[in-house]
């Protein structure tokens, strides 16, 4: 530029070029200053149309959540524990005699262990909600059973009692628990695998039937001195209740699978075990095995 302007002889000349030269950088820097802001604007938006601010993932409801209500069949099975004796219904009858002192019937009358069985229908509601794959829910449900147990005992003794008396006697003694309807209600967590769901339960049951018990002791005595103080006697004594309403409260726990068969039917198996630590004096240690199909809303 220096020699440009060494050889211009015209200082008019000079100041032309100058204001070219001017122009020409003021122009180059108004062009690389837009081309980079456009540059910029359309790097943003097409960025933006091309997908990478991505919009929100579709969450698809849990087809476990909500209300259901179902039906069921089941099998219950029933081990029963008696802890009273058939004597407490006589006992008042024979408190404070020589014959029930020797004869020691509160022992001799303990009941035997039993067990029943029989099928049962019923229904079940609940509610469940979801957090991801693992489901929280609490459910009540209802059997129709009739399941019947009883224990009987037979004693045939001759004692000889404190006054000198030979007492020959025969005891017999029923208890007998007949249970006819079954409901729980309990908590259920369970873990979705596609269309499964497995689940446990746990919660509280409560039992209704009736409860009978029925004992009968006949007694013959002899005297043994010589000559006899007492005249030879016979005495029969009774007790006991039939068919008693009783209620009993209990524990309710269980494992099941429910598999969805659409997004509104869903089939169950489950078992279900129940212990009742007095039943009219028995315990009551029930199992259910159940299958279902339940509508959800």
């Amino acid at each position: 530029m220096i020699f440009i302007i060494r050889e211009m002889k015209s200082p008019a000349r000079v100041e032309s070029l100058m204001r070219q030269i001017s122009k020409f950088v003021v122009v180059g820097f108004a062009a690389a200053c837009c081309g980079g802001h456009s540059a910029m604007a359309a790097d943003f938006f097409g960025s933006a149309l091309r997908g990478s601010i991505a919009p929100p993932a579709y969450q698809e409801a849990s087809p476990w959540d909500g209300f259901y209500v179902g039906g069921s069949a089941a099998y219950s099975s029933g081990d029963f524990k008696p802890r009273t004796s058939g004597y407490s219904v006589v006992a008042p009858q024979l408190n404070g005699t020589a014959f029930d002192a020797a004869a020691n019937l509160n022992t001799q009358l303990s009941p035997r262990n039993t067990s029943a069985s029989d099928g049962a229908y019923g229904g079940f509601v609940g509610y469940n909600t979801t957090w991801e794959d693992v489901v929280l829910g609490i459910e009540a449900d209802y059997q129709r059973t009739n399941l019947k147990a009883g224990s009987t005992i037979s004693i045939g003794r001759q004692v000889i009692d404190s006054l000198g008396v030979n007492d020959s006697y025969t005891a017999n003694s029923q208890i007998a628990s007949n249970i006819t309807d079954i409901a729980t209600v309990r908590g259920r967590v369970g873990y979705a695998f596609g269309d499964a769901l497995p689940y446990l339960t746990l919660g509280v049951g409560i039992i209704h039937g009736k409860s009978s018990v029925n004992t009968t002791i006949d007694v013959s005595g002899v005297d043994t001195a010589t000559p006899p103080v007492y005249q030879p006697f016979t005495a029969h004594y009774q007790g006991g209740y039939r068919n008693r309403d009783k209620w009993a409260v209990g524990l309710a726990a269980g494992a099941g699978v429910d598999y969805a068969l659409t997004r509104s039917i869903f089939l169950r198996a489950e078992y279900q075990y129940l212990r009742f630590t007095s039943f009219d004096g028995t315990e009551v240690n029930l199992n259910n095995a159940k299958v279902g199909v339940a509508a959800k809303f």
